[in-house]
């Protein structure tokens, strides 16, 4: 390998990972699920409260909604990478890695919400006499909803797709790991994958794309066209031996336009079915923008990425939606009582680095007491 070429794979892997920790802190703007939305403010006679839906629309909404696509597609792309020719030892091995890195840690993760939102129903039932614990475990024991706690015990309206039909979004106890349910899915599909390019070539994505565009899909918890797309499109480059970075940058200029021109009308329609006409679009667009920009960034500033930051990623992303961002809200706003529009906005930008912080020091409490039990619940990242 020459010079250029290991310069190319290193910067890859560079900016794989100075995006993990980044993309953990935007995974938790989305779940600051502001009540705001794009349609209602008010563009003729902008006021504070307009101007915190834009922020709010925009990093909970929209720039946000390119996070778990890109996870996506890293993991595709880190998935297939090196491989030379399929097999039944290439498939059991990266799926006994996987158990390990990722089904395991679900597992754990899961279960851990679980028993911690039956906590705090037990300490509102004995400080307040709350008896919604008891309805709560009625209904978990109905019908074996047991064990949907580890894949669909909760479900959001999902989005309309081209064709007038509504998916559904299916989320485990631990919510955000609804992207990692996916994966794990997704990951047990990968000779789907890898067959689907060997035989359709750069067809195949196509055929994919045209189905992720149009939002046809299945009803069914853990199948996502967003992952199989996504997962595919970082697999494609893999499989045919591109460089990630290298491949990308081929068409990065019509990707920042077409980013950049999305973002109004998106906000815009925010809040109507008439979004979605934009969404995919810009999806696809902003995470090929946003690994573009972190490569260029990279290349002309040499940043050193905080081992740390990279490790604790997932710690972060798992841990923040079990009481962690929950609590951070409710202290915040009893300690300041946000009434003005900048009081707000100040606390919707405050409250995922504070959730964060809590996080990381959870993480580094645990590294130095407990690091077995911390190797894993994160799949031995650390």
């Amino acid at each position: 390998m020459n010079i250029s070429m290991k310069s190319e794979t290193n910067l890859q892997s560079k900016a794989i990972d100075f995006l993990r920790f980044p993309l953990s802190i935007a995974v938790i703007f989305i779940h600051m699920a502001p009540s705001v939305k794009g349609n209602t403010i008010n563009w003729l006679s902008i006021s504070g409260i307009d101007i915190y839906a834009i922020i709010a629309v925009l990093f909970s909404r929209i720039l946000t909604a390119t996070v778990v696509p890109t996870f996506y597609l890293f993991s595709g792309f880190l998935f297939f990478l090196g491989i030379k020719a399929w097999s039944k030892e290439y498939y059991t091995g990266k799926i006994k890695k996987r158990v390990k890195t990722l089904l395991i840690p679900y597992i754990l993760w899961n279960l851990i919400a679980f028993i911690s939102e039956l906590a705090k129903k037990t300490g509102l039932y004995v400080i307040k006499g709350d008896n919604s614990i008891f309805d709560y475990l009625k209904e978990l024991w109905a019908n074996g909803s047991f064990m949907k706690l580890f894949w669909n015990s909760g479900i959001g309206g999902g989005e309309l797709n081209w064709f007038g039909s509504r998916i559904p979004t299916y989320f485990p106890s631990d919510y955000p790991l609804w992207f990692l349910r996916d994966l794990i899915v997704v990951s047990f599909l990968s000779p789907f994958v890898y067959y689907i390019f060997k035989y359709l070539k750069q067809y195949g994505l196509i055929l994919l794309g045209l189905l992720y565009i149009t939002g046809v899909g299945l009803s069914i918890a853990g199948f996502s066209i967003n992952a199989l797309f996504f997962f595919s499109m970082g697999a494609y480059f893999s499989i045919n031996g591109k460089n990630l970075i290298d491949s990308l940058r081929t068409a990065k200029i019509p990707f920042y336009i077409i980013t950049v021109l999305s973002i109004i009308p998106f906000i815009y329609f925010d809040g109507t079915d008439t979004a979605i006409y934009f969404k995919p679009f810009f999806i696809i667009a902003g995470v090929i923008t946003i690994i573009n920009l972190t490569a260029d960034i990279l290349e002309k500033k040499n940043y050193s990425i905080s081992n740390t930051l990279v490790k604790s990623s997932f710690f972060v992303y798992a841990l923040h939606g079990i009481l962690v961002l929950g609590s951070c809200k409710i202290i915040f706003n009893k300690l300041i009582s946000p009434v003005s529009p900048l009081e707000i906005i100040i606390g919707y930008l405050l409250i995922p680095f504070i959730t964060a912080s809590v996080c990381l020091a959870l993480f580094f409490f645990m590294k130095r007491f407990c690091p077995k039990l911390l190797g894993v619940l994160t799949g031995s990242r650390f």
